[in-house]
């Protein structure tokens, strides 16, 4: 496994110039998985919450039409 991660990981120091091993470049895969997962699950809930009509259950206090 390591003769593919090696040469990998030497690819991108020389193409980003930081000194990262191939740890480093798995935890910002991993860290930009998770945010773009949290965002798309984020998005369907919000959607799912528009189309479903609880958003207009909701009461405003401040609107002087109610």
């Amino acid at each position: 496994m390591n003769e593919f991660f090696a040469p990998v990981s030497g690819w991108l120091n020389d193409l980003f110039g930081y000194n990262l091993s191939i740890h480093g470049y798995i935890a910002i895969v991993l860290a930009l998985v998770g945010v773009f997962g949290l965002y798309i699950g984020l998005m369907i809930l919000i959607r799912k919450s528009h189309t479903s009509g609880h958003d207009d259950a909701v009461q405003d206090y401040r609107d002087p039409r109610t």
